[in-house]
Order: structure tokens, then C-alpha cells, then sequence
């Protein structure tokens, strides 16, 4: 009886050491001093960042190279009053203990930056680290980010203003420029606008850039991603009634460049819109790209441009609607396509509209529309870039001339709408320096050299403010050709 006893009591024994070891056994971690973090970078940079403004989210991996599970601890050097904030697997702080990162895996740290508003005018360079305690070892992560001091304009009127090449100006929510009121923008101006900003004129808008210092519409978002990247913001938006005049100003990267032709209320009627009351718009050697709808939109409205660039728009480069008068003299318009796809004409005009009159019915309504391209290139990937609408019978006139130009078309250019003109021409690889990198200036065997008339009253100077020939036939669209 006693030997069963002793047996049983042996077995007990055993059976409770089984149950045991797990719970008591090593559970793997690596303390081996020679065993440290690696990491996907040593340094995380962020490019410009304006005060107040939230920087995207950089990220990096800490790896565990071993085979065994290893713990570290994290701490944001700068603690709670750093400008950079820390996330480290999901989960917001400036320190973390006893993080565990599994034998051969990994764990995301994501950061971001906010700068601080200081008296700087110049860029400057912000600073902490990320530092990592294993195993009686610190290593650590660099964080570096440029801060840049700016005006801030947030539900703003301004009346009588000059803005000045300081610092750089931040449009947020709605900046509007009153009827009887006036903006000048001198050259260099940098203007970023926030997502969703609006910036409404109805009074005057000058725009005083200079070829070597132009006035610059983008986003705020600085970072490399955001350098291509179209819908960044609205519009400039003219009003009914107002008037821009436009030199050197470089607009990219928005949903348009400029829209035209809006009225402030939401209680209107189709009579509100008149040709007195279109808004102008002087567009001189200026520059508008990757517009996620188009370059120019404009509703029964006015623009004359000249030198100047409207390329790469997902819709329409030049949109017009419901009438209005329209004239551009050696400008080029091109679109291949890209950061936007291209599947629109480059130039789309109609001039008739549908006006509800009751809940049933709809009435088609027309303005008369008058637009005339004289030195110009108009030219894409698509077979037919030019879509004019057919007259409506009993409507208004659209009236359009063509002299002079290089166009991608499937028209039949033996008119007298077309004058002098080319369309298609082979190679057209050969008509831009490259259009892949987006340089425009003129191949040395681009067909559009010498193709102009010097019989229309065309500007002296180039874009680059080179010297069109003087009594000779100057080449279409807003450069000449130089040898270099």
C-alpha cells in the first residue's frame, strides 16, 4: 500500500512538473548584447513644411533580424515638446516600453511634423531623433524637416492690397477679392493653396511676375509626392464683373487653372448673365499645367492670352460655354497625357445651354461666341483636338478663325475658318524638344518654325523674352526657336 502511494504521489509529481514548464521555461528573448535593431533607413527627411501646417506621414521599419523574440524600448528624443509626433504600431506617444518585435519580423513607426511659427524668413531646418534601447545598446532613427514661416489668408476679404515676395502666402477657406476692390501680386510671389480653398475675385487682379521671378499658384503640400499631383486646389476663380490681368504667373497642380464666370448668389436667373458683365481675362506669358479638369473654364466670359503655355489638363485645356469672346496669339496648347489622363479635345466650344423652365420642361438657350487662334499650336495624342460645336438652327452665331496654326485635327482645314494653317504633321515627334519631359520649345525640326504670319499683331518677345524677327515670319506657339 505504501509502494502505491509512493508510485501515485511520483506520478502527481510528474504530471505537475509537466503543467510547469511552460510556464516557467525561457520564453526566447534574445538579452545577447551583440544583438541589435536593424532599420529601412537611418535617417526619415521630410521636405518643406509651413508653420501650423501638418506634414504627410513618413514612415520606417524597425526589423529583428534573430531568431528569438527581442524587447526594446522608444523614445522620442525631443519628448512631449518635440514638433515631430511618433506612432509606433498603431499606437500614438513619445515613449514605449518593453516593445516586443517577434524573432524575424517587424514593426512600422510613423511620424509626422508640425513647425512652429518663428520670425524666420528663410527655410530652416528642424531636428530629434528616435532612439531605440536594446539589450544595453542605443541606436537611433535621424528625423530632419524644413520649416518655412508664411502669411496665413483664412476667410478673408482684401481690398487695395499689394502682396509682396516675403514670405510665402497660405489661402485658406475663402480669400475674396470685392467688387470695386483690387489685388496686386508682385513678382516672385509664392501663393499655396489648401485643399478646398476658394479664391473668389469680382474686382481687379493684377499679376505682376517677371520671366526670371513668376508668381506661383500650387497646393500647400511641399513634399516630392505632391509635385505632379493634380486636384490640389480649386480654382482662381474671375466673377462676373471682374477683371484679371495676368503676366508670368505659373498656375499647376489644381482642379483648373482659372474658372470664369460665376455669380456669388445661388438666387439668379440666366438673365443675370451678360457680356457686360463677363469677366476678363489677360493671360501674358504665363504657364498653366496638370489641371485635373481644365486649363481655362469659362461661362459666357473673355480672355485674350498671349506667350503663353496650357498643357496637360484631364479635360479641356481651354473650355468655353454659353457664348463669350475669346482670342489667344502665339500660345501653345499641348496635351500628351500623364499625370491626367487625356481623352477630351484640347479646345471645346459650345454656346448653348439647357435652362430648367418647369419641372418638365428644359429650354436650350444660346450667346454668341467669337474666338480666333492666330500663331498657335494646338496638338496632343488625340486624333481630333478641336470640338466646336454645330450651330443650333435659330440660335446664336459661333464664330472662329484659325490663322496661322498647328493643329492635331481630323477637320478638313481648306475653309476660310482655317487660314494658312497645318494639321498633323510628320514626324510630329519632332515638332517639341520633349514632350515626355515636357519642354516645349521647338525642335530644331519642328514644322511649327516659320509658320506664323507677320501680318497679325503679334508680341516682339518670345516667353523666354527672346526677339521675334522683325519684318520675317516668327514661328507659331509661345516660343521661337533659337539655335543653341
Amino acid at each position: 500500500m505504501k509502494i502505491l502511494n509512493y508510485t501515485f504521489a511520483l506520478l502527481l509529481l510528474t504530471a505537475c512538473c509537466l503543467l510547469l514548464i511552460p510556464a516557467c521555461r525561457d520564453e526566447g528573448f534574445t538579452t545577447d548584447s551583440d544583438d541589435v535593431l536593424k532599420f529601412t533607413t537611418d535617417t526619415l527627411a521630410f521636405d518643406t513644411v509651413f508653420t501650423q501646417v501638418g506634414s504627410t506621414t513618413e514612415f520606417f521599419k524597425i526589423v529583428n533580424p534573430h531568431n528569438q523574440n527581442i524587447q526594446t524600448d522608444i523614445m522620442l528624443a525631443g519628448g512631449e515638446s518635440s514638433q515631430f509626433r511618433m506612432n509606433v504600431d498603431g499606437i500614438s506617444g513619445s515613449s514605449f516600453s518593453d516593445i516586443t518585435i517577434e524573432a524575424e519580423d517587424s514593426l512600422y513607426v510613423f511620424v509626422e511634423v508640425t513647425v512652429n511659427p518663428d520670425d524666420n524668413t528663410q527655410p530652416f531646418i528642424l531636428e530629434d531623433s528616435i532612439l531605440f534601447q536594446t539589450n544595453g545598446n542605443q541606436q537611433k532613427v535621424l528625423l530632419t524637416a524644413y520649416g518655412q514661416n508664411a502669411v496665413f489668408f483664412n476667410n478673408i476679404e482684401i481690398c487695395d492690397t499689394t502682396l509682396r515676395d516675403d514670405l510665402p502666402y497660405v489661402f485658406y477657406n475663402v480669400v475674396y477679392v470685392p467688387e470695386d476692390c483690387e489685388l496686386n501680386i508682385e513678382e516672385g510671389v509664392r501663393i499655396h493653396m489648401h485643399r478646398n480653398a476658394r479664391f473668389l475675385v469680382e474686382g481687379t487682379l493684377n499679376i505682376n511676375g517677371r520671366v526670371d521671378s513668376m508668381v506661383t499658384f500650387q497646393g500647400d503640400r511641399l513634399e516630392q509626392f505632391f509635385d505632379d499631383k493634380p486636384a490640389q486646389w480649386f480654382a482662381i476663380e474671375l466673377l462676373r464683373g471682374s477683371q484679371a490681368n495676368v503676366n508670368y504667373a505659373h498656375l499647376k497642380n489644381g482642379i483648373y487653372g482659372f474658372l470664369m464666370g460665376s455669380i456669388l448668389t445661388s438666387d439668379f436667373d440666366i438673365g443675370d448673365f451678360t457680356a457686360e458683365n463677363a469677366p476678363f481675362l489677360y493671360l501674358n506669358n504665363s504657364i498653366i499645367e496638370n489641371c485635373f479638369l481644365s486649363g481655362i473654364s469659362g461661362f459666357l466670359s473673355a480672355a485674350i492670352g498671349t506667350n503663353s503655355l496650357i498643357h496637360t489638363c484631364g479635360e479641356n485645356n481651354l473650355q468655353t460655354s454659353f457664348g463669350g469672346a475669346y482670342g489667344f496669339t502665339h500660345c501653345t496648347f499641348a496635351n500628351y497625357g500623364g499625370t491626367v489622363n487625356h481623352r477630351d479635345p484640347i479646345i471645346s466650344v459650345s454656346n448653348a445651354i439647357e435652362v430648367p423652365i418647369d419641372e418638365n420642361t428644359l429650354q436650350v438657350i444660346t450667346a454668341p461666341t467669337d474666338l480666333s487662334f492666330q500663331n498657335c499650336i494646338i496638338y496632343g495624342i488625340e486624333s481630333e483636338e478641336l470640338a466646336i460645336a454645330p450651330q443650333l438652327e435659330g440660335g446664336d452665331a459661333i464664330s472662329y478663325l484659325f490663322e496661322n496654326c498647328l493643329l492635331r485635327t481630323e477637320r478638313n482645314i481648306d475653309t476660310l475658318t482655317f487660314v494658312d494653317c497645318i494639321k498633323n504633321p510628320d514626324p510630329a515627334d519632332t515638332l517639341f524638344v520633349d514632350r515626355i519631359e515636357r519642354d516645349y520649345r521647338l525642335h530644331p525640326l519642328s514644322p511649327a518654325i516659320d509658320l506664323g504670319s507677320n501680318s497679325v499683331d503679334f508680341p516682339p518677345l518670345d516667353f523666354d523674352e527672346r526677339m521675334r524677327p522683325n519684318g520675317e515670319r516668327p514661328d507659331v506657339g509661345c516660343f521661337e526657336f533659337y539655335e543653341e
